[in-house]
C-alpha cells in the first residue's frame, strides 16, 4: 500500500473552493452520487486529487463533446 502524500489529499472545505462550490453543495453531490465520498480521518474528511481531477474531467467531457445544431435557416 502507497501512503498519500498528505499535500494530495483536501478536507471538505478545501475541496469546495477548489470546485468554486460551497460545503454544502460538496454534501448534496455525495447524496446523489455524483461525487465518491469522502475519506474519514479522525473528525475530517478528505478526497484525493485525483477524484478532483476526474470530477472535473467528467463534468467537461459533456460541453468537449459539443456539436452545435444545424442551422434551421437556407
Amino acid at each position: 500500500m502507497t501512503d498519500q502524500p498528505v499535500h494530495d489529499r483536501l478536507n471538505k472545505e478545501q475541496l469546495a473552493q477548489q470546485l468554486g462550490m460551497s460545503a454544502r453543495t460538496i454534501d448534496n453531490l455525495v447524496r446523489r452520487n455524483e461525487l465518491p465520498p469522502g475519506v474519514r480521518m479522525g473528525r475530517q474528511c478528505y478526497w484525493s486529487r485525483t477524484v478532483v481531477d476526474r470530477f472535473t474531467e467528467r463534468a467537461f467531457a459533456a460541453q468537449e463533446n459539443w456539436t452545435p445544431l444545424k442551422s434551421r435557416r437556407g
